[in-house]
């Protein structure tokens, strides 16, 4: 029947009660009637001008939020059925608890405008059909990838190479070198992307952990601290959620905020090759293990 055509479907969470809805347009229960009006972002960009000048210079670019629409219907056996439907979505919906929508592989959060709406026409609203729309605003205006893009890295020291390899151009090559603590990133989403840094004390101490972009970079995020052996920091630079915490090898944690040194940035990964370099007041490190945790963001997923 449905041969030819593309069925959408979507997943909800509430991400205050962790409780799930998943809406298709092939369900039984709880029917997603089209895919969902994901509006449209909207820029607030500032131009500056000067006297004896031809045109003006933009300044500053800011995105505005989103709004959402998501319609469906609710299928019921009777009365008593779709009162007891009405009621999961009558708690699901809550402008004090926001909601994260995924659809083909993306995700976007938004928080409700208001209470769930029912239509108030018999015909949309019965005891064994009801037409139901939910309305929000998305904060952050973007989509991003549901399974966030993950960088390890594990110590890398100089190895043996067996066997001999004699090399026309370099000559014998009795070794190869580690990696180090050297990592290149691409950002293959439409804006600047934030991400979550831990590392790791494998051995010995670290003294002012520090993550810089690129080499002899100006842009960096240095923590003034000393790590022991099995302590872990994590660094996350997403908007309103940044944070610097350490956490020992007993457990213990510790908001390490303040000790960010006032010439760092929590800077954002820029579109495209990104260069990290995990070092400490000595030089680049290769004691640790670090993973890197991030997701492209997304104007549009259609």
């Amino acid at each position: 029947m449905y041969r030819g055509f593309k069925l959408e479907e979507i997943t909800l969470t509430n991400l205050t009660t962790q409780q799930s809805l998943f809406l298709s347009e092939a369900g039984t229960e709880y029917v997603l009637d089209g895919k969902p009006d994901w509006g449209a972002v909207e820029a607030n960009i500032n131009y500056v001008g000067y006297v004896n000048q031809i045109g003006s210079q933009k300044t500053n670019t800011q995105l505005d939020t989103r709004p959402i629409t998501i319609t469906g219907w609710v299928i019921a056996a009777s009365i008593e059925d779709m009162k007891r439907k009405k009621k999961v979505l009558n708690k699901f919906v809550n402008p004090f608890q926001d909601i994260r929508c995924e659809y083909e592989g993306y995700f976007i959060d938004f928080t409700p405008d208001s209470s769930i709406k029912y239509s108030t026409d018999y015909e949309k609203n019965n005891e064994v059909v009801c037409n139901f729309e939910i309305e929000g605003t998305c904060g952050i205006p973007l989509f991003a990838d549901v399974d966030g893009t993950i960088i390890s890295q594990s110590p890398s020291y100089p190895v043996a190479v067996f066997p001999m390899v004699i090399d026309d151009e370099n000559g014998t090559i009795l070794g190869r070198t580690g990696e180090g603590s050297r990592r290149i990133i691409n950002n293959t989403g439409d804006v600047e992307a934030w991400f979550t840094l831990s590392i790791t004390c494998l051995e010995g101490t670290i003294t002012n952990p520090k993550i810089m972009l690129g080499d002899n970079s100006q842009t960096f995020i240095k923590v003034l601290t000393t790590m022991e052996e099995g302590d872990t920091l994590t660094i996350t630079t997403e908007y309103g959620k940044e944070s610097v915490i350490l956490t020992t090898l007993e457990g213990a944690m510790y908001d390490l905020m303040v000790n960010v040194s006032r010439d760092s940035d929590l800077f954002l990964l820029g579109i495209g090759e990104n260069v990290l370099i995990v070092s400490d007041d000595e030089s680049q490190l290769d004691n640790v293990n670090f993973t890197i945790t991030f997701s492209p963001l997304y104007l549009e997923v259609e």
